[in-house]
């Protein structure tokens, strides 16, 4: 993979030639005709190709065989003393060819067998400096013949460089796997090719180590040539992660991979959960394992997939999933009666339960143990509990029917031992949302005004939102600027509200929308998904939502619960 030099030996004479970039031909000079200069001693005169610099936009990609910054050669026999060559591009010596600059040379060599021939190039003309390219080879100069020995040049590896295709990047929440490719470059910045080998300052064969620094993630594959093969597990990491090639003696060579959103589509379908990848337009991926009437779905940070089953008459428990959602569950969280589930913002799954459970079940990562919170909900005087939501104080809103009538929103503080008051001004709550950062609470109302509280919820709400549409109001949203979307199926439309909610719509959105009674909203791309449970159908809308549904993806028994990976 690097600098080619041949070299042809005779007893009176040394003739060096080497080939350049662009595929110039071996030159061999022939032996001068003066004496040498003492008996046992030769005259060397040898050729080297210099190829041409590459173009601006090419540069440090390709030097074939000698660096194009070598402006001198040294060389040395045994112990002789080391004789140094500069090599004046441009000039008599060193005239400019279709293949780069061929420069002749001669200097002064002992005739002997068995002899250690040093050759190094350098970006300079006093031999000074680092090594862009060396071999140590033995030789024989024997009289009265000429004696061919070839020689490739080692290149001399001043830093690395990784490259990792394709991207550099990955899907979160997607396995795949990339390729890392290592190239190395000599003191003047241009990449070693072959066919010699490539070492390093000290003369060490350079075999480079690759490591990123996000292990847990990125698993790295036995060398391949000079690339690895890397596996993504899909499940989650900080983006970039950084690949990194090393050897001693050598600069490391760094690459940011970026991981990008997922933005993976979980649709609840009958006794499966559906999964659709960008651009929606293909198949889905069908999550099936122990998934029973899917009432809720859930993703978090690490791309864990949260399935609530209702199986039949009574929900019995939460199955959790990892990349590629297709295998069994990694976890699965009894919650009898369960109804609705929701992930707090430390990760931890919070279970809604009716009969016969009737409570609020809290389970800590991996999810494999015991549930660490377990509270009844008959304090709060509720019967048939619809929904939860918990907000970053681990307070815990809870939506249902009153044993003494109406509806209501009922507020559980840690410890969770105390009677819990309720909300005031919701009117038969159907959804429930936390807005990350503020902790302010979110109450979509039935044939109502959307209702909003702050922290610590004891008030009245600091904002009555779209009172004029009292007609089904449903599912809400966030996107990235905590502009608010609100899902009415009476109308059949989507209303977006821009902060602080006081002021009228910003949009209404209708084109392609039929009894819609929950959305998504994908923060990085800001993509609205909006479940449609009168058609069965999901319709996707890009920003800003002013066109018709840019997918509509059928989901035949959808009970309209959404999720969206990070």
């Amino acid at each position: 993979m690097n600098h080619r030099l041949t070299a042809f030996l005779a007893a009176s004479s040394l003739a060096l030639s080497a080939c350049g970039g662009g595929g110039g031909g071996s030159t061999v000079v022939p032996a001068p005709t003066k004496a040498p200069s003492s008996s046992g001693t030769g005259q060397v005169a040898f050729s080297i190709v210099v190829p041409l610099k590459p173009a601006p936009s090419a540069a440090g990609r390709k030097p074939a065989y000698i660096s194009p910054a070598t402006q001198s050669v040294t060389f040395q026999i045994g112990s002789s003393p080391v004789q140094v060559v500069p090599l004046t591009l441009g000039s008599a010596s060193c005239p400019l060819g279709p293949n780069g600059y061929t420069c002749t040379a001669y200097a002064n060599a002992p005739a002997g067998n068995a002899q250690v021939l040093t050759i190094s190039t350098y970006a300079t003309t006093d031999g000074s400096g680092a090594v862009l390219s060396k071999l140590v080879i033995g030789v024989n100069i024997t009289a009265g013949a000429v004696n061919p020995v070839f020689v490739s040049l080692n290149g001399i590896a001043a830093s690395l460089t990784v490259t990792v295709t394709p991207g550099p990047s990955v899907s979160r929440c997607v396995p795949s796997n990339v390729t890392a490719t290592w190239t190395a470059q000599d003191a003047a910045g241009y990449t070693i090719i072959g066919p010699g080998n490539i070492d390093n300052a000290s003369g060490n064969l350079v075999v480079p180590t690759l490591t990123t620094s996000d292990p847990t993630h990125f698993q790295v594959g036995s060398p391949t040539g000079n690339s690895w093969l890397v596996s993504y597990n899909g499940q989650g990491g900080t983006s970039p992660v950084t690949f990194s090639v090393s050897n001693p003696g050598v600069t490391t060579g760094n690459t940011p991979v970026a991981i990008n959103a997922g933005s993976l589509l979980f649709a609840t379908l009958g006794n499966t959960v559906e999964m659709f990848a960008p651009p929606y337009t293909g198949p889905p991926t069908v999550v099936s394992n122990s998934v029973s009437l899917p009432s809720q779905v859930l993703v978090n940070s690490s791309c864990t997939l949260f399935v609530a089953n209702a199986n039949a008459n009574y929900g019995t428990n939460v199955t959790a999933y990892q990349p590629p959602y297709t295998g069994v569950p990694i976890a699965t969280m009894n919650a009898p009666g369960v109804v609705d589930a929701t992930l707090s913002p430390a990760g931890n799954i919070f279970t809604l339960a009716a009969y016969p459970g009737d409570n609020v079940l809290e389970f800590t990562p991996p999810y494999t143990g015991l549930p660490v919170q377990n509270f009844s909900i008959f304090e709060a005087d509720i019967t048939s509990p619809t929904h939860v939501a918990v907000d970053s104080s681990n307070d815990v809103f809870v939506a249902g029917a009153a044993y003494t009538g109406g509806n209501t929103v009922a507020v559980f503080t840690p410890p969770y031992s105390s009677i819990p008051p309720s909300l005031s001004g919701t009117n038969n709550p159907q959804r429930l949302l936390v807005q990350a950062g503020t902790n302010d609470l979110f109450v979509s109302n039935l044939n109502s005004a959307q209702t909003a509280y702050t922290p610590p919820y004891t008030g009245t709400p600091f904002a009555s939102i779209a009172p004029g549409m009292n007609i089904g109001s449903a599912g809400m949203a966030f996107d990235a600027s905590n502009n608010l979307f609100v899902a009415f199926s009476g109308s059949s439309t989507v209303v977006e509200y821009a902060p602080p909610y006081t002021a009228g719509a910003l949009r209404t959105i209708s084109s392609g929308l039929v009894d819609p009674v929950n959305l998504a909203v994908d923060p990085a791309t800001g993509n609205l998904f909006v479940a449609n449970i009168e058609t069965n159908q999901v319709t996707v809308y890009a920003p800003p939502y002013t066109a018709a549904p840019f997918a509509t993806l059928s989901v035949s028994g959808t009970n309209g619960a959404l999720a969206i990976s990070p």
